[in-house]
């Protein structure tokens, strides 16, 4: 992920997860997006 920070144990980084979010996605959603 080239020095990005990730989430553990995936390959989603905290980058993603934070743009999703400012966007107004909802959490549920993220996670039915990116299941580990």
């Amino acid at each position: 992920m080239l020095g990005k920070s990730v989430i553990r144990g995936t390959r989603i980084t905290v980058e993603i997860i934070l743009k999703k979010l400012g966007a107004g996605i909802a959490y549920e959603e993220i996670l039915r997006d990116y299941p580990t």
